[in-house]
């Protein structure tokens, strides 16, 4: 069986090729720049918000999810998405996980997504589950990060501070 592209499928996929490509190296540029290590640390403004260091692995960990999404879009050209991003976010009891921490921390989540990626979707929602716990100890963790393209519904009823 022969299948045939017409010449608007053909330059639509080489463009929706090239898109993944860049969407790719803009996630490796970021990784050896040495972005995770400038998110969050006492010298950045979030400190003032919330000042326990968070591992820079989880920014890493945020890449590869990055670059899971990225491979989803393989077959879909044409079409831009949302980026649904999922994780649990650990404080110690006391941080309150208010509306302008939440912020904060979704503000560290746009400073990790390369330009070349935001060419890939149409706008970033977070479903992130913001939690307290004492056996955090003095620092914050960010856990089962994915990038997800299927709608789910939110944990919070604010607006997100989406873009």
């Amino acid at each position: 069986m022969t299948f045939f592209l017409s010449s608007t499928d053909f330059v639509q996929q080489r463009y929706h090729d090239f898109l993944v490509n860049v969407a790719e190296r803009g996630i490796h540029r970021f990784r050896d720049i040495g972005r995770p290590f400038e998110t969050h640390n006492s010298t950045t403004p979030s400190w003032a918000l919330i000042p326990y260091p968070i591992c820079v692995v989880t920014w890493f960990n945020f890449y590869h999810a990055m670059r899971d999404y990225v491979g989803q879009l393989y077959g879909s050209f044409g079409q831009l998405r949302m980026m649904y991003i999922h994780g649990t976010v650990t404080f110690p009891t006391s941080i309150i996980p208010y509306d302008h921490v939440r912020r904060c921390v979704y503000d560290m989540f746009f400073l990790n997504i390369p330009h070349e990626v935001v060419r890939t979707h149409t706008r970033v929602r977070f479903r992130l589950l913001f939690v307290g716990a004492s056996w955090v100890g003095d620092r914050m963790s960010i856990d089962h990060i994915m990038c997800r393209t299927e709608y789910s519904p939110p944990f919070y009823s604010d607006n997100y501070f989406e873009r």
